[in-house]
């Protein structure tokens, strides 16, 4: 029957019962309820995004206190002056760089996820405007991570240099 076919299509992604009572009443609402699916499906992978920043986020906070409390312990006096090693306040300024915009990031997060939730309690789906917030915030969080990768890079020769 239809609603079998339908069923394995969508890998049991919902009970043959509402298919069969959906598909029993009029088609337009089976459409509905499939685009409420994949309405809910982006909805949980944008909200599973936004958490996983928000997790990097927290994690990098933590570390820029760890290397901040391990910069404080080292002399920038007698540190060498080695082209291959960044020099020690080149460090700080980007551990206080990466301090100021982390916030922000976690602000414009926290922005999108009530933008999020709004369209999607009003319109019960995910609006233009919010999808382009969210591809703005994916770029620059790609831009974030690059940059904190490369900060981490130098802050580990930096250590392995100076200890």
């Amino acid at each position: 029957m239809i609603w079998q076919h339908l069923d394995a299509s969508r890998n049991h992604l919902f009970d043959s019962k509402w298919a069969r009572i959906l598909f029993v009443g009029t088609k337009i609402n089976l459409t509905f309820f499939i685009m409420n699916q994949q309405t809910y499906r982006k909805l949980s992978d944008q909200h599973f995004a936004h958490q996983l920043w928000r997790n990097d986020l927290a994690m990098a906070i933590q570390e820029l206190t760890f290397f901040e409390d391990i910069l404080g312990q080292f002399n920038p006096i007698g540190l060498s002056t080695s082209p291959e090693v960044p020099p020690f306040n080149d460090l700080v300024s980007q551990i206080h760089h990466f301090r100021r915009i982390i916030p922000q990031m976690q602000q414009e997060l926290q922005q999108l996820e009530q933008e999020l939730a709004t369209d999607v309690q009003k319109k019960h789906q995910i609006g233009s405007e919010t999808k382009k917030d969210h591809a703005y915030l994916q770029e620059k969080m790609d831009d974030f991570d690059q940059s904190y990768r490369q900060f981490k890079q130098k802050i580990r020769v930096f250590f392995s240099t100076s200890v």
